[in-house]
């Protein structure tokens, strides 16, 4: 049972849990946005539902960049960006990679150890100068690719 001042507490933190979401929401749509140009880098973002983006998942394509995401991971990392992951611990539960998962398409363990990258979202608080520095680091570490 909580006590009255843990209630009143939990009703204020409450009322500001959709602004955070929807922040994490439209901070997810420009890094999309902006980023989806990059060579060898797919969006895996599910359509057909609504997602609170707690991780912006991202797949690294080896075959193209000829870099594994753990390598990419620690390229962004040494550029200051400290929020992106390049393994997730249950993927399979991760909206976006519930089909793959479903439907045996991909080897999700395997997609995991070389493939997968994310953006920790709930990890910032987002606003314009927050994801633009996280658009220049993608930026420079795509633009010195080779030199990783």
């Amino acid at each position: 049972r909580l006590a009255e001042l843990s209630a009143c507490i939990a009703a204020i933190q409450t009322k500001s849990l959709e602004f955070h979401v929807e922040n994490r929401r439209k901070a997810a749509i420009k890094l999309h946005s902006q980023l989806k140009h990059l060579k060898g880098l797919k969006f895996v973002i599910p359509n057909d539902r609504e997602n609170d983006f707690y991780i912006l998942p991202m797949i690294v394509n080896y075959e193209i960049l000829g870099k594994f995401n753990f390598e990419i991971a620690n390229a962004l990392r040494a550029e200051g960006l400290e929020i992106v992951i390049s393994n997730y611990s249950d993927l399979r539960r991760l909206p976006a990679f519930q089909d793959f998962y479903k439907h045996d398409t991909v080897n999700i363990d395997e997609l995991n150890k070389r493939s997968f990258l994310g953006i920790y979202m709930c990890g910032l608080d987002f606003n314009p100068d927050s994801t633009k520095l996280i658009i220049d680091t993608f930026e420079k570490v795509w633009d010195n690719i080779d030199e990783i």
